[in-house]
């Protein structure tokens, strides 16, 4: 049986789909679901795994200038831009920071682990690299990350995909869109700073393990395809599916469940 979103799944989704920090929420605005990706680690796909480069935002002006603004040109970390030809050609524009050109650490792994200056670290980080997108595409592709502590902002090739809240849970983008051929950047923001509306909160009694904690993938989907599924026996011996197909064929699909050391 295929169907849409149950009221339990968008209920859970929303809890893991989320802005950057608390503060940033805004009044009234429910978090959008994501895609589950079920069994995410079989498909097919690109591990983002290895060099990242980094760089420390204490004062998070890569989300915010003054007074809650835009931030300056100069912080926005994201930008698709060659900042050093950028500031050769126009003296006026300084950029404090040029991630192409920061120090690089090994992801997935928490900052903790990364210098010794960054032991007791607690706040923003941001991370870029590039990637080759498939030569060939065609379906949809989505990044996926494992997990990352805690409030997550990622950008593709200088455009937001999406935000994340919640330190210990899978999420994943639509970014069929933003792929370009060549080479892409990634960008991504995380914030392991702790709240009273976080999980954990402020005080606890174990480390807040800040940063990209789980693999990244470029995972390559159908155009339609089962996002999720629950396979489960019933109190009468037989077998129930429940199958969420999203994409611009899934209404009224058949859906076919073949368990092959079975025999079914």
């Amino acid at each position: 049986m295929a169907r849409g979103w149950t009221g339990i799944l968008a209920g859970v989704l929303a809890l893991y789909s989320g802005p950057l920090a608390a503060q940033a929420v805004t009044p009234g605005a429910p978090p959008s679901p994501g895609p589950v990706l079920a069994s995410a680690d079989l498909r097919d796909g690109t591990d983002l795994s290895g060099p990242w480069h980094y760089s420390i935002d204490p004062f998070r002006s890569g989300i915010a200038g003054f007074h809650g603004g835009m931030p300056d040109a100069g912080q926005q970390r994201w930008r698709d831009v060659d900042i050093r030809a950028a500031m050769a050609k126009d003296s006026r524009v300084l950029y404090e920071f040029d991630l192409a050109h920061s120090p690089l650490t090994s992801l997935p792994s928490s900052w903790l682990t990364q210098a010794p200056k960054l032991r007791h670290y607690d706040g923003l980080m941001w991370f870029q690299r590039t990637f080759a997108a498939p030569e060939v595409r065609k379906g949809r592709y989505f990044l996926r990350f494992g997990a990352a502590n805690y409030a997550t902002i990622v950008y593709l090739n200088g455009k937001q995909v999406g935000r994340h809240e919640g330190g210990f849970t899978p999420f994943a983008f639509d970014v069929t869109r933003l792929l370009r051929d060549g080479q892409n950047q990634i960008t991504v923001g995380v914030d392991s700073q702790a709240t009273e509306a976080t999980v954990p909160p402020p005080v606890t009694d174990w480390e807040n393990y800040g940063g990209i904690t789980r693999p990244v993938r470029l995972i390559a989907t159908p155009d339609t395809y089962v996002d999720d599924a629950w396979v489960r026996l019933t109190r009468d011996g037989k077998m129930a599916v429940d199958v969420h197909l999203d994409g611009p064929e899934a209404a009224n699909r058949a859906v076919r469940l073949r368990i092959a050391e079975l025999g079914l």
